[in-house]
Protein backbone atom coordinates (compact mmCIF):
# COMPACT_ATOMS: atom_id res chain seq x y z
CA UNK A 1 0.00 0.00 0.00
CA UNK A 2 1.71 3.40 -1.30
CA UNK A 3 1.52 5.75 1.57
CA UNK A 4 0.16 3.53 4.47
CA UNK A 5 0.86 3.90 7.64
CA UNK A 6 2.68 1.06 8.71
CA UNK A 7 1.89 0.48 12.35
CA UNK A 8 5.33 -1.38 13.13
CA UNK A 9 7.50 0.92 11.71
CA UNK A 10 5.94 4.00 13.37
CA UNK A 11 5.46 2.09 16.63
CA UNK A 12 9.77 1.39 16.23
CA UNK A 13 9.88 5.15 15.43
CA UNK A 14 8.50 6.55 18.62
CA UNK A 15 10.00 4.15 20.74
CA UNK A 16 13.64 5.27 19.17
CA UNK A 17 12.13 8.90 19.61
CA UNK A 18 11.38 8.44 23.40
CA UNK A 19 14.46 6.76 23.74
CA UNK A 20 17.01 9.74 22.50
CA UNK A 21 14.76 12.05 23.93
CA UNK A 22 15.21 10.44 27.88
CA UNK A 23 18.50 10.02 26.59
CA UNK A 24 19.08 13.64 26.04
CA UNK A 25 16.70 14.68 29.20
CA UNK A 26 19.13 12.16 31.76
CA UNK A 27 22.50 14.00 29.82
CA UNK A 28 20.96 17.64 30.96
CA UNK A 29 20.01 16.46 34.36
CA UNK A 30 23.20 14.97 34.97
CA UNK A 31 25.17 18.18 33.58
CA UNK A 32 22.94 20.50 35.84
CA UNK A 33 24.32 18.45 39.25
CA UNK A 34 20.74 15.66 39.68
CA UNK A 35 22.24 12.41 40.52
CA UNK A 36 20.82 9.27 38.89
CA UNK A 37 20.55 5.72 38.99
CA UNK A 38 20.09 4.14 36.01
CA UNK A 39 19.80 0.77 34.80
CA UNK A 40 16.71 0.33 31.41
CA UNK A 41 15.94 3.85 31.73
CA UNK A 42 16.83 6.30 34.79
CA UNK A 43 15.08 7.71 38.03
CA UNK A 44 16.09 10.83 39.91
CA UNK A 45 18.33 9.50 42.78
CA UNK A 46 16.71 11.95 45.51
CA UNK A 47 13.52 10.97 45.11
CA UNK A 48 12.32 8.56 47.54
CA UNK A 49 10.14 5.57 45.86
CA UNK A 50 7.39 5.73 47.54
CA UNK A 51 6.98 9.04 46.56
CA UNK A 52 7.86 8.63 42.85
CA UNK A 53 5.15 6.35 43.06
CA UNK A 54 2.55 8.13 44.42
CA UNK A 55 3.02 10.55 41.94
CA UNK A 56 3.32 8.20 39.00
CA UNK A 57 -0.33 7.72 37.25
CA UNK A 58 1.14 5.93 34.58
CA UNK A 59 2.50 3.13 36.84
CA UNK A 60 -0.59 3.45 38.71
CA UNK A 61 -3.02 2.56 35.39
CA UNK A 62 -0.19 -0.03 34.81
CA UNK A 63 -0.20 -1.74 38.66
CA UNK A 64 -3.94 -1.59 37.94
CA UNK A 65 -4.38 -3.32 34.25
CA UNK A 66 -1.53 -6.20 35.62
CA UNK A 67 -3.93 -7.10 38.77
CA UNK A 68 -6.97 -6.84 36.14
CA UNK A 69 -5.20 -9.37 34.03
CA UNK A 70 -3.94 -11.34 36.46
CA UNK A 71 -0.02 -10.10 35.61
CA UNK A 72 2.57 -10.58 38.84
CA UNK A 73 5.95 -11.06 36.81
CA UNK A 74 7.99 -8.51 35.44
CA UNK A 75 6.98 -9.55 31.74
CA UNK A 76 3.73 -9.48 33.10
CA UNK A 77 3.69 -5.61 33.93
CA UNK A 78 5.35 -5.17 30.55
CA UNK A 79 2.14 -7.06 28.72
CA UNK A 80 -0.05 -4.69 30.71
CA UNK A 81 1.51 -1.60 29.84
CA UNK A 82 0.57 -2.78 26.60
CA UNK A 83 -3.24 -2.37 27.72
CA UNK A 84 -2.68 0.94 29.15
CA UNK A 85 -2.95 3.99 26.54
CA UNK A 86 -0.32 7.04 27.07
CA UNK A 87 -3.57 9.29 27.24
CA UNK A 88 -5.45 7.25 30.08
CA UNK A 89 -2.45 7.93 32.62
CA UNK A 90 -1.75 11.16 31.98
CA UNK A 91 -5.20 12.61 32.37
CA UNK A 92 -6.76 13.69 35.70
Amino acid sequence: MAGAIVSRELCKAQKQAGATYRQALASELERQGVRLEQKDTFRVAAIPRHIERAFSKRRQAIEEAARAHGYSTPKGMELAERHVAPEESMNG
